[in-house]
């Protein structure tokens, strides 16, 4: 699969981001956020047609990397970052946007 773009993350929306992790820490180039981050995880789920083997397998070619270089996390912390999400659905990671009082 090829790196994927999304010129959204960028404030102003010019320019365009590449979303892969950054190393050794393992965050989103992009948003900062812990890859996979939310927008990374939707592109991987479109890609892979919503089959789960396949996402599953491609985000598992991570894992050995993943658990040598991030610390401060346990190995299931780990895998369910990295494997966890891949068989739920997309709309359980729509965030809701709450208005205070």
């Amino acid at each position: 699969m090829e790196p994927s773009t999304d010129a959204s993350a960028e404030p102003g929306g010019g320019g365009f981001f590449v979303r892969c992790p950054s190393r050794p820490d393992w965050n989103c180039l992009a948003c900062g956020e812990p890859w996979p981050c939310l927008t990374r995880r939707r592109q991987l789920k479109e890609l892979c047609q919503c089959n789960v083997r396949a996402l599953v397998n491609y985000m598992s070619s991570y894992l050995r990397d993943a658990h040598q270089e991030i610390e401060g996390m346990s190995t299931v912390e780990i895998t369910e970052r990295f494997v966890g999400w891949c068989n739920r659905p997309l709309g359980m990671w729509l965030v809701q946007k709450r208005t205070l009082p």
